[in-house]
C-alpha cells in the first residue's frame, strides 16, 4: 500500500522522545506487520542468502543507495562493500553496513562488489550501473542507511542552493508502517520509529518538492529495518533509555586486546549486566600514562571514519595532555551516529559521544541520525531563556548553525577541535566524579563499574555539600527546562528580571548546573578547563523568551567561571580530577569577568572591546516588545541515565 504520511508545509511540533524514569516500566514491543499487507522493493538480484538492491536509473549528482538483506529471517555479520571500478572513486562511509549510501560524482559505468556472511552461509555479488549526464536540478534525500527494528530514524532532503520551494511533501511507498512520523518546521527533515520485524525489511520514501516556479523535484531513499535481538525485559537500553541502539557499532581497531569485551559489554541491545574489570578495566587500571594508542583500543564506532577522525583529533588537540589523563576513568568510548546527545554512564564506565561534533566533510555528517534532543521543547511555556556560548577574541568559538547541511561545507580541524573539546571536558568529568583516579589503582577485579559507583558515592556529592548552589527557585526551574516536569503558574509567570535575581547572587556557572549535583560538578571542570587550557570564555545571558525578536539581553556576564566567589568551587573539583594544576595560579591570570550589555542583542553582544572596559554596573531589566523568533544560541544537552540494578 501507498500511504502519505505528511502534508505539504505542515509545521509540526516535535514532541520529546522518551527518557528515564524513577523505575523502569516493561516494555512491550510493537505488533510485527504481516507480509504481504505492505509493497516490497524489488530486488535487483536474489542469491541463496541475500536480496540485492541497486536503483533502476542513476543520474550524476543524484544520492543513492546500495543495499542487502538477508534472507529466511537471518543475520549478516562480516559484511564488506567496496568500489572495483569506476569514473571517479566514491567515499563509502558505511562500508561494513548491509546499506551505503552516497553521492555519483561523475558519468559512467561503475562496479561495485558486497559480501559477508548469513547465518555461517558466505556470499559476495557484484553491483554494476552507468550513471547519466543531465542538466536538471536535484533534490537529494540523505542518506540511505540501515537501522535496527523500533530505533529512530532521521532523513533530509537538501534542495540546491537558489531555489525556493513552495511545499515539500514525503511519502512511505514500500515497507512495514513505520510510527512516530514527525517533521521538522521546513518539511525539510523526517523523523520516525522503525517498525518491529522479523526479517530485514527495506522501508522506501519518496519526497517531492515543488518550487516557486512551479518545478517538481523528487528523489526516493531507502532505510533497512533490521530484525536484531531486543532484551525488551532485562537490556539496560532497551529497558532504562527506551532506546533501541545499532547493530553497526563495532570495535574500531579489529586487533584491539579487547575486542570481544567491548562487543560484549558496551553498546548492545541485550547488555543485562555490568562487566567486570577483570574483563574490561580502566584504562587508568591499565596504564599509568595513557596514550592514544590505548585510548583507541578502547574504541567502539558504528563508521569507521569516525575513529580515524577521533584519533586525528586526539592527535592534533591542545587539550592532549589532559585528555589523555583524564581517559583514564573510563572503559570504552563510543561514537556512534544514533548517540544523541551525549553522556557518561556509570553502568558500563564508557562515555558515549555524538559524531555530530567530529565531522569534517559534508558526506560524513549524511551519515548522521539528526533526531533532535528529546528535551528540547522542556520548558517553553516558561518566560525567559539563559542560553549559553564560548567565544574567542570576540568572536564565537563555534557554532553548529554556520554550517547549514545544504550548503555542504567542510570544517577545519580548528573547527572540528572547537566542537569536541568542550564536550570531552564535560563527560570526562563525569567519568573521572565516579571513578576519580586516586581510585584506580585499588579497584577490585571482581567489581564492576555499576557496583562500584552503587556502593561508592560520586566526588560531586561531598562537593556540593561543602559548595552548595542556593538558590531552590533555579533548582526547580531547571527540573521544568530539563527534566520535563510541568512548570507551575508562579514559573510561568517569572520574568527575566526575576531569574537576574535569583541567578546572579549565587555560584552557578550555568542555568543547566542546577538540573543535578553532577551537572553542577561537571559544567565547573569544563568551563574551567575551557578557559584555562584554550582560552575560551563562556558567556551566559538572560533573555526574554516571549516579545523578544532581536534577542536583546536583560543581563549576562562572560567568563562567569573567574568569579573570585566560585574560586573555592572550581578548586575543590579540579583538585579532585586532575590535582597538578594549580588553581589559585591559574585564577591570578583568566580574564575577569565582564557583563554583557543589556538591552542588546545577545548576536550583537559578541565583542565587547567597544565598551572600552569591563563594567561592574548592577543588571537591569529591560522591556521588550518585538515577537519571539526560535532558538539562535548554542546549548548542550547532557543525557544522565538512571543506573539500571545489576542483574
Amino acid at each position: 500500500m501507498r500511504t502519505a504520511v505528511i502534508v505539504t508545509l505542515m509545521v509540526l511540533a516535535l514532541s520529546g522522545c522518551g527518557g528515564s524514569s524513577s523505575s523502569p516500566s516493561t516494555v512491550t514491543p510493537p505488533p510485527v506487520q504481516a507480509p504481504g499487507s505492505y509493497t516490497t522493493v524489488t530486488p535487483a538480484a536474489t542469491l541463496d542468502a541475500v536480496l540485492i538492491y541497486a536503483p533502476d536509473e542513476v543520474l550524476v549528482g543524484q544520492s543513492i543507495g546500495l543495499a542487502i538483506s538477508a534472507r529466511n529471517g537471518g543475520r549478516l555479520n562480516n559484511l564488506q562493500w567496496q568500489q572495483i571500478s569506476g569514473p571517479a572513486q566514491v567515499p563509502l562511509l558505511a562500508d561494513r553496513s548491509p546499506v551505503v549510501g552516497f553521492d555519483i560524482p561523475a558519468a559512467g559505468d561503475y562496479v561495485f562488489a558486497v559480501s559477508g556472511r548469513n547465518n555461517g552461509q558466505s556470499f559476495s555479488h557484484d553491483i554494476s550501473f552507468s550513471a547519466q549526464e543531465t542538466s536538471n536540478r536535484q533534490a537529494n534525500i540523505r542518506l540511505d542507511h540501515s537501522a535496527s527494528e523500533q530505533a529512530k530514524v532521521s532523513l533530509r532532503v537538501d534542495i540546491p542552493e537558489g531555489l525556493t520551494p513552495t511545499s515539500i511533501e514525503w511519502e512511505q511507498t514500500a515497507g512495514p508502517q513505520v510510527s512516530n512520523t514527525r517533521l521538522d518546521d521546513d518539511n525539510q527533515a523526517l523523523y520516525y520509529d522503525n517498525p518491529a520485524v522479523d526479517e530485514d525489511v527495506l522501508v522506501e520514501w519518496l519526497v517531492t518538492v515543488v518550487l516557486d516556479d512551479q518545478q517538481t523535484l523528487t528523489d526516493t531513499a531507502w532505510v533497512l529495518a533490521r530484525n536484531v535481538n531486543i532484551d525488551l525485559q532485562n537490556g539496560f537500553f532497551p529497558r532504562y533509555s527506551q532506546q533501541i541502539v545499532t547493530e553497526d557499532i563495532q570495535a574500531y581497531r579489529q586487533d584491539s586486546p579487547y575486542f570481544i569485551a567491548l562487543q560484549d559489554c558496551i553498546y548492545t541491545n541485550t547488555l543485562a549486566r555490568s562487566c567486570d574489570f577483570s574483563r574490561l578495566p580502566l584504562l587508568g587500571q591499565e596504564h599509568s600514562d595513557v596514550s592514544i594508542d590505548d585510548i583507541m583500543d578502547r574504541v567502539l564506532v558504528s563508521h569507521r571514519w569516525m575513529g580515524q577522525e577521533f584519533e586525528a583529533y586526539l592527535q592534533q588537540t591542545s587539550a592532549q595532555q589532559d585528555l589523555l589523563q583524564l581517559f583514564g576513568a573510563t572503559t570504552a568510548i563510543v561514537i556512534s551516529y544514533d548517540v544523541r546527545p551525549s553522556f557518561y554512564w556509570s553502568a558500563t564506565g564508557a562515555i558515549y559521544l555524538d559524531a555530530n561534533n567530529l565531522w569534517r566533510t559534508p558526506q560524513q555528517r549524511d551519515t548522521l541520525n539528526d533526531q533532535p534532543d528529546f528535551r528540547s521543547d522542556f520548558g517553553d511555556d516558561l518566560q525567559f531563556i539563559i542560553p549559553w556560548r564560548y567565544v574567542k577574541n570576540g568572536q564565537y568559538y563555534f557554532r553548529s548553525s554556520d554550517f547549514p547541511p545544504e550548503l555542504r561545507l567542510s570544517r577545519t580541524q580548528g573547527q572540528q577541535e572547537a566542537s569536541m573539546t568542550w564536550l570531552l571536558y564535560h563527560e570526562l568529568a563525569h567519568a573521572n566524579d565516579f571513578l576519580p583516579p586516586d581510585a584506580w589503582a585499588t579497584l577490585p577485579s571482581d567489581v564492576s563499574p555499576l557496583a562500584y559507583s552503587d556502593d561508592n558515592p560520586p566526588r560531586s556529592a561531598s562537593f556540593v555539600s561543602q559548595y552548595p548552589l542556593r538558590s531552590a527557585t533555579m533548582k526547580s526551574l531547571a527540573q521544568v527546562r530539563y527534566a520535563g516536569e510541568t512548570a507551575s503558574t508562579v514559573q510561568r509567570n517569572y520574568q527575566p528580571g526575576d531569574i537576574v535575581g535569583f541567578f546572579t547572587p549565587d555560584d552557578a556557572t550555568s542555568f543547566y548546573s542546577y538540573s543535578t549535583d553532577r551537572e553542577d560538578y561537571a559544567t565547573v571542570f569544563e568551563r574551567f578547563m575551557m578557559a584555562y587550557r584554550m582560552g575560551v570564555e563562556a558567556d551566559v545571558g538572560i533573555l526574554a523568551s516571549q516579545d523578544n525578536d532581536d534577542l536583546l539581553v536583560t543581563w549576562g556576564q562572560r567568563n562567569r567561571i573567574a568569579k573570585a566567589d566560585l574560586l573555592g568551587r572550581t578548586r575543590y573539583v579540579v583538585n579532585q580530577i586532575l590535582p597538578d594544576i594549580d588553581v589559585d595560579a591559574a585564577y591570578a591570570v583568566l580574564a575577569a569577568p565582564q557583563l554583557l550589555n543589556e538591552g542588546v542583542g545577545w548576536l550583537e553582544n559578541l565583542d565587547l572591546t567597544a565598551t572600552g572596559k569591563r563594567r561592574s554596573a548592577q543588571p537591569r531589566k529591560v522591556d521588550m516588545s518585538k515577537a519571539a523568533q526560535g532558538t539562535l544560541w548554542h546549548q548542550h544537552y547532557h543525557l544522565k541515565r538512571k543506573r539500571p540494578v545489576q542483574h
